[in-house]
C-alpha cells in the first residue's frame, strides 16, 4: 500500500482480516512507532520493523509492503520498494484460513463488528494490494501488476464499501510513468504548479465537509472570498469540528486586518476554547466546551456585543455561558487588505505557524454581523441567514495546500454530538 504515514497513537490499523475463531487473523498495524503484524495464534504473536515511523511522519507518499510464507516462517518488510529488515522461523507452518472479513482502515475486535472509536486509521491511502505468494524485493520495486495470484486489486471491481466520512479523490502517479517530463526543469516547473492554491473538484454545497490532514504544516487552510466590509459593534460565528487529538494550540478561524493579525480569532488550547477580540491585556475568554478528543462533531457558536460586552457561548443549540464586560465599547475594524482564514491563526507578516494548523474536520462555517441570541435552536441546524460568510454557497472559497473537500451522509449538521461512523467491511472473500 502506499500511505501517508498518520500523526503518532498508541495503535494505527491499516489492514484488518478477521475469522469467527481470530479476530486478528492478520493485522497490519502501526504501534508504538513501529509497523508490525499480527497472525495466527498466540494473540500477540507478532514481527515489528525496526523503522521509527515517527521519522516519516512528514507528509509525504510512502509505499509499505509485508510479505510472510509459512514453510519456513520467512517475512519482509519492504519501505518504498527496499527490503529493511527479514526473519524467518515466524509462524511456521501456519495457515491463514478463509471465510473471514477485510477491514481497512480499522481493527475488528470481532467479525465486522466491535470497533473502537480511537483505532481508525487517520491520513490518506492507496494502491492496497493483497497477494497469496511472498513477493520479492524485485518484485515490489517494479510495481506488480499480474493478477494471477491477488486476493485484492485496488480499483477494480467489485468496489469496496466506504463509510464514514472518507474522501475518494485521484492520486498522483506512484509507478513509473510514461509520461514523466523528461527534464529536471520540466519536474521542477510541474512540483511548482502543484504548490500553487488550488480549487478542488468535489462539490462545494451545505453538506460539504473539510478534511485537514494531522500534520503540522503551515500551508493547509482555507480563504473566504469574502470580507468584513464595515466595522462591526457585534458577531455570530458557528462550526461544526471534529478534533482528533489534542495540541497545544490549533487555529480554528482568524480575522486579520493590518493593524491586528487576531482581530478576532479562535482557537483550541489544549481542552479549550479561546477566542480574542481586539487588543488589550484583556482580549480573551476561554471555556472547556466538551472533550475536544471525543471523535465527535459538534457545533459551537460564540456571539459577542460591543455594547455591553456581551458575549456568549454555544454548544449543539444550548447556551453554556453568557456575560458582559468583555471587551466593552470595541469596535471590529475593517480594511481592503483584511482577511478570514479558517483552519489557521495568522501572524503579523502574513505567515503562519506550522505547530497551529487545525487537523480534523471541519463544516457549516457561518458568520453574521449580529448577536444571534434568539436563534440558538436554528444556529445548530442549517441556518440560511449569514451575512459574512455562509458555508456551501458562492463565490467558494479558496483552499490551501492539502486541505480535502467531502461530502456528508446528512442533510444538515445533527443538533446533537455525533459518534464517527465505523467503517464495514469491504467485500473481499478471502
Amino acid at each position: 500500500m502506499h500511505m501517508k504515514v498518520p500523526y503518532e497513537k498508541d495503535i494505527t490499523p491499516l489492514v484488518s482480516y478477521a475469522t469467527e475463531d481470530n479476530s486478528n487473523e492478520f493485522l497490519l498495524v502501526i504501534q508504538l512507532d513501529r509497523f508490525r503484524a499480527y497472525f495466527g495464534q498466540p494473540a500477540t504473536a507478532h514481527v515489528s520493523s525496526t523503522l521509527n515511523v515517527a521519522n516519516y511522519a512528514d507528509h509525504d507518499w510512502r509505499q509499505v509492503c509485508f510479505a510472510w510464507g509459512n514453510e519456513d516462517g520467512n517475512y519482509a518488510w519492504y519501505l518504498n520498494g527496499v527490503q529493511v529488515d527479514s526473519g524467518t522461523g515466524f509462524q511456521v507452518g501456519h495457515t491463514i484460513p478463509t471465510g473471514g472479513a477485510v477491514i481497512i482502515g480499522q481493527e475488528q475486535d470481532s467479525v465486522e463488528g466491535d470497533f473502537v472509536n480511537d483505532e481508525h486509521f487517520h491520513g490518506s491511502m492507496t494502491n492496497v494490494h493483497i497477494w497469496s505468494t511472498f513477493l520479492s524485493e524485485t518484485d515490489i520495486e517494479t510495481c506488480p501488476t499480474d493478477d494471477a495470484d491477488k486476493v485484492f486489486t485496488w480499483g477494480t471491481d467489485p468496489e469496496p464499501i466506504f463509510h464514514g466520512i472518507i474522501e475518494r479523490t485521484i492520486s498522483e502517479q506512484f509507478c513509473p510513468d510514461p509520461n514523466a517530463p523528461d527534464s529536471d526543469e520540466e519536474e521542477l516547473l510541474m512540483k511548482i504548479e502543484e504548490k500553487v492554491d488550488h480549487i478542488p473538484t468535489a462539490a462545494w454545497n451545505e453538506q460539504t465537509v473539510v478534511l485537514f490532514e494531522p500534520v503540522e504544516v503551515d500551508s493547509d487552510y482555507i480563504i473566504p472570498r469574502e470580507k468584513i466590509s464595515q466595522e462591526l459593534n457585534e458577531f455570530t460565528i458557528c462550526m461544526d469540528v471534529r478534533i482528533p487529538r489534542q495540541r497545544p494550540e490549533v487555529g480554528l478561524f482568524s480575522y486579520a486586518v493590518p493593524a491586528n493579525a487576531r482581530e478576532i480569532a479562535i482557537s483550541v488550547v489544549e481542552e479549550n476554547f479561546v477566542v480574542s477580540i481586539g487588543e488589550g491585556s484583556s482580549n480573551t475568554k476561554s471555556i472547556n466546551l466538551f472533550d475536544v478528543t471525543d471523535h465527535m462533531f459538534h457545533k459551537f457558536c460564540f456571539a459577542w456585543q460591543s455594547a455591553e460586552g456581551k458575549y456568549a457561548w454555544y454548544l449543539d443549540g444550548n447556551t453554556v455561558e453568557e456575560d458582559t464586560d468583555f471587551q466593552a465599547g470595541e469596535t471590529i475594524s475593517t480594511d481592503d487588505d483584511s482577511q478570514i482564514v479558517l483552519g489557521q491563526l495568522q501572524n503579523t507578516d502574513g505567515t503562519f505557524d506550522a505547530e497551529k494548523s487545525f487537523f480534523g474536520a471541519m463544516t457549516a462555517v457561518h458568520v453574521w454581523s449580529t448577536f444571534q441570541e434568539k436563534q440558538v435552536s436554528e444556529l445548530a441546524s442549517c441556518p440560511d441567514t449569514a451575512d459574512i460568510f455562509r458555508w456551501g454557497q458562492e463565490p467558494e472559497p479558496v483552499f490551501y495546500g492539502n486541505v480535502v473537500k467531502t461530502i456528508s451522509n446528512f442533510e444538515c449538521m445533527p443538533q446533537v454530538a455525533t459518534t464517527i461512523p465505523v467503517p464495514v467491511p469491504v467485500p473481499i472473500v478471502i
